[in-house]
């Protein structure tokens, strides 16, 4: 007979760590001056540096901890200061689309005209691979149920 296998042991878990409650202010980049102040009654958040006077508000539900308040400051610091880089990189943008749009064929006329003058007619040759080229798979030709 043989011997029963020994059960292992159950590791350690891993302690949590606690979140964040004092973070560094985006303007001043001042260590541990920006403090978080949830009111759950009001449903509001107030989140201010100490040093630079900076602040921000937000509504907030139950679930709202400080971390997500000041991810929610990062983030609208970053969209307040997103307008104008976003006005000229968009008219950049509408620029590419429009220069690629011109170069592809828009219809498979093109294509087939393009491979008659390339010497190759439908069924003249086995040489001729339709797989060839990927020009003709348009993203606004496939159908709206595949995504």
């Amino acid at each position: 007979m043989g011997k029963r296998k020994a059960a292992k042991k159950p590791g350690k878990k891993a302690k949590l760590q606690p979140l964040d409650k004092i973070f560094r202010c985006l303007f001043c980049q001042q260590a541990g001056a920006v403090h978080c102040k949830l009111d759950r009654q009001e449903m509001v958040s107030r989140i201010e540096c100490s040093r630079c006077a900076q602040w921000f508000e937000t509504k907030i539900d139950h679930l709202t901890e400080p971390i997500d308040v000041y991810s929610l400051w990062i983030d609208a610091t970053e969209q307040a200061n997103r307008p104008q880089a976003n006005a000229s990189s968009s008219a950049h943008r509408t620029t590419n689309n429009h220069r690629e749009e011109r170069e592809r064929p828009t219809s498979t006329r093109n294509t087939q005209s393009a491979d008659k003058q390339r010497g190759h007619e439908a069924g003249a040759g086995n040489d001729y691979d339709p797989f060839e080229e990927a020009d003709d798979d348009h993203p606004e030709d496939l159908p709206d149920d595949l995504f």
